[in-house]
Order: structure tokens, then C-alpha cells, then sequence
């Protein structure tokens, strides 16, 4: 049995576009995965740690792609 959360949440895939709703079925599996169980910080705030990781990353990235790859 659903609860009512969860039930709304399967309703609103329902009635998404096929590619969309894989698309949010990915984006819930990889934030499960990256939270491992601890609480979400919906805060749409950036701290000064938050952009340093996000450099940090796109960086690491960057240098690990082949020259003339995209």
C-alpha cells in the first residue's frame, strides 16, 4: 500500500512524456544514492564550500577528458 506522498508522486510520472518521466526516475535514484540515507539540504542557498566542491569537480572532470573531447 502507498501512502498518500508517495501516491501523488506516482500519478505525476504517470502522466509525464515517457523520456521525462525515466528522466526524474533517474534524477530519484541518483539523489538516493548521493544522500545514502541521510537527510536532503533543499536549501537553495550555495555556501562558499558548496562552489568550492562544485569546482573542484568540474575541474576534476575537465582535466580527465581527452584532448579535443567534449
Amino acid at each position: 500500500m502507498l501512502t498518500e506522498k508517495e501516491e501523488r508522486l506516482v500519478q505525476t510520472i504517470r502522466v509525464l512524456p515517457e523520456g521525462a518521466a525515466d528522466q526524474i526516475i533517474l534524477w530519484a535514484t541518483q539523489l538516493a544514492h548521493l544522500a545514502a540515507g541521510r537527510a536532503v539540504d533543499w536549501s537553495d542557498h550555495w555556501t562558499d564550500e558548496d562552489r568550492h566542491d562544485a569546482t573542484a569537480a568540474s575541474l576534476h572532470h575537465i582535466e580527465g577528458r581527452e584532448p579535443g573531447e567534449r
